[in-house]
Parts: C-alpha cells; structure tokens; sequence
C-alpha cells in the first residue's frame, strides 16, 4: 500500500493536478488537507487522515452516534507536523483530551465517502475517500485551553466519552480491534 506522492511543500494557489502533485492543500483557514493517491486505487483521491484511539484504563474515548456508526477523534495529516504530533493536537482540538504514550498502531485503512472542500482560491477540490491511519494513546487529563473555532469539533466533545471496551469491541471495524489488541499488548 503504497503513496505515490509524498513531498513536504505547498503553495495556496492551486488548480487539482497541483494539488495532487504535492498531495494536498491549504484550506481558508490555512490548515493543510491532505490528498493522497494510492496505487490500488487508480483516479481516486484520498483524504489522508490520524486517528485516534485514546484509552483510560479498561476504557476508550468514542463517539457513539444515534445511527450505530462511531467515531474517534482524528483530523488531517499536515505537512507541518508528524502524525505523533497531529494525533495530540487533534485530540486537544476534538475531544479536549490530552494524552501521551502515543503509537502507531500498524494499523490502516481506506474508506469511500465522497467529499468536497472550497479551497483559499474557491475551486472546489473533491476526494473520493480518507485513508486513516490508527494511533493508540493513554488519556492524561481534560484540556482546558482555547481551541480556533474553525478546528472545533463540538460533536465529538459535547457526545464523545469513555466507554467500557468489551461493551463496544463487537460493533467496531477490524482494524480498531487489532488497534486495540495492539495497546493490550504493549
């Protein structure tokens, strides 16, 4: 599974072969999207993404929807920064969590949703899906500082909680269980 692109600049500007080129863009908030392209998936667009499973003791940090579907806090890779890196600020920007001990589970995926986003320059740039990648980390404390409004994600911090593991293991995908094998043995 491999990226066919992976370089480390940008620019603001930019029609879609420039943004596939250098793998995202600038949105108009001046945070970095991540568009990737994977080999097994010709003409698709990927947004790339961190995920993160957060654990407090026997317990993880999700938001469970009306609908049956779940979510963990995760956000944009972003060129600035490493996945490590993007993992603790999204979960301070989602949940108001801070964490430590954090890893890479091994653990990816892709999943198809087509999305779409007006950039800096008003072109709309459309993906085909996110390509997350799962990150485990220890719960630390509630974050109390401010968070921009537009990284925001009142969702997830207003529904978002901890749960017993065992009371949501069955409903999750495989690859959050082998995440969450992964941080039992670890």
């Amino acid at each position: 599974m491999g990226d066919i692109h992976n370089t480390r600049s940008a620019d603001h500007n930019l029609d879609i072969q420039q943004v596939k080129k250098q793998c995202g863009y600038f949105d108009s908030h001046g945070d970095w999207n991540s568009i990737l392209q994977f080999t097994e998936y010709p003409n698709k667009l990927f947004r790339g993404r961190v995920e993160i499973l957060i654990f407090k003791g026997n317990s993880i940090y999700i938001e469970l929807r009306p609908d049956g579907s779940y979510r963990f806090p995760g956000g944009s890779i972003d060129i600035r920064r490493s996945n490590h890196d993007q993992a603790y600020n999204e979960s301070k920007e989602e949940a108001r969590l801070i964490i430590n001990h954090i890893r890479y589970s091994g653990e990816s995926y892709h999943r198809m949703k087509t999305n779409y986003y007006k950039g800096r320059n008003s072109k709309s740039i459309t993906w085909d899906g996110t390509y997350n990648k799962v990150y485990i980390a220890e719960y630390v404390a509630n974050y109390t500082g401010n968070v921009k409004y537009f990284s925001r994600d009142d969702s997830m911090c207003i529904n978002g909680r901890f749960v017993s593991l065992p009371s949501i293991y069955d409903m999750l995908i495989d690859e959050h269980k082998k995440a969450c094998i992964y941080n039992k043995t670890r």
